[in-house]
């Protein structure tokens, strides 16, 4: 195996960097380090998927830094001129291109996280519509968005990592939306002492945490001009509802599925359910029904369940997206 050097590298994109062979090195390199953190850090999120799906999320993770921004230069290049750690060795920026790109692989995965939790959603949407309404802006900062007050807000500090931002105290994440923003900003400059950027998908898991914690299956999502408490359990139970009747209806009556097949149906989504109030959905639809279907075998799954189980999820989602609406 050929053993590369990634400051030689680096330096020579510097000087050439539309050189196709050292982008393939570097972008191959960077597909591995992807790859491999989605096997470890989020293995519970990504056991469902296959190699390939896996290398292509690898891939959408990496595709940004390879891009070049409004200046003509390469993201991944600017990036290292920021880097603030030193880049003299072969080591130094092998830990600079792991810390990049396993920020761009958590940008990823929480994208991934909010199309199948639409709570998650509801509460991205909602402060999203306030930061869009008022006086702050969304900057990809290495990978990561960040909140920054005003708009074309230009990153030249040290910005909080994810371990401090998990410790930030719960109340900070309670308040309205343009006070949740002033206030977090004011505790991250003021008593962090770092520059005044949100991580913003960190900020959406933490107000999702925080107020199921606080209100008990209570979710605290406003409007930009009225507020409401919204029951997360009470949504999912009506839209439960809405699904046994459509077996009922649609499947058992016009035999379609049996009425074991139904049951098994019904409780699959019970578990449905439960991992959706709890970050969204941790395993594969042939799993959630061969815990209620005895034996079932993935090739009797996928000819006879998987287009009904995956129209049905599609329609309870839509349902819940609707109801928080």
């Amino acid at each position: 195996m050929k053993i590369i050097n990634l400051k030689k590298i680096l330096e020579r994109l510097e000087v050439e960097q539309n050189n196709t062979n050292e982008l393939n090195i570097l972008i191959n390199y960077s597909i591995k380090i992807a790859l491999a953190n989605l096997k470890t850090k989020y293995r519970n999120k990504v056991k469902n998927y296959s190699q390939t799906e896996l290398y292509d999320i690898s891939m959408d993770s990496i595709v940004s830094l390879f891009i070049k921004n409004p200046r003509g230069e390469l993201v991944i290049l600017d990036s290292a001129k920021k880097w603030k750690l030193g880049l003299n060795d072969h080591s130094d920026v092998d830990y600079f291109l792991h810390k990049i790109v396993w920020k761009s692989v958590q940008q990823t995965v929480y994208n991934i996280y909010k199309e199948n939790d639409p709570v998650f959603d509801k509460i991205n949407k909602t402060i999203s519509t306030c930061i869009n309404a008022n006086n702050y802006s969304k900057t990809n900062y290495n990978g990561i968005i960040f909140v920054t007050k005003g708009e074309n807000c230009k990153i030249d500090g040290k910005v909080i990592d994810e371990d401090e931002f998990l410790i930030i105290p719960a109340e900070y994440f309670l308040p309205k939306q343009e006070k949740l923003l002033e206030g977090l900003l004011n505790y991250i400059s003021g008593e962090l002492n770092y520059f005044p950027a949100i991580p913003f998908n960190l900020m959406i898991k933490r107000i999702k945490l925080l107020n199921q914690e606080f209100y008990s299956g209570f979710y605290e999502i406003y409007d930009p001009h009225i507020s409401s408490k919204i029951s997360i359990d009470e949504i999912l139970v009506k839209c439960k509802s809405k699904l046994i009747k459509q077996l009922d209806v649609g499947y058992l009556n016009k035999n379609k599925l049996t009425t074991e097949e139904c049951r098994a149906f019904n409780g699959a989504f019970d578990l449905i359910v439960i991992d959706l109030k709890n970050g969204g959905l941790h395993s594969s639809l042939y799993e959630y029904l061969s815990s209620e279907i005895k034996n079932l075998t993935k090739d009797d799954f996928y000819s006879k369940y998987h287009q009904i189980m995956n129209y049905l999820l599609k329609d309870f989602k839509l349902n819940i997206k609707e109801m928080l609406n």
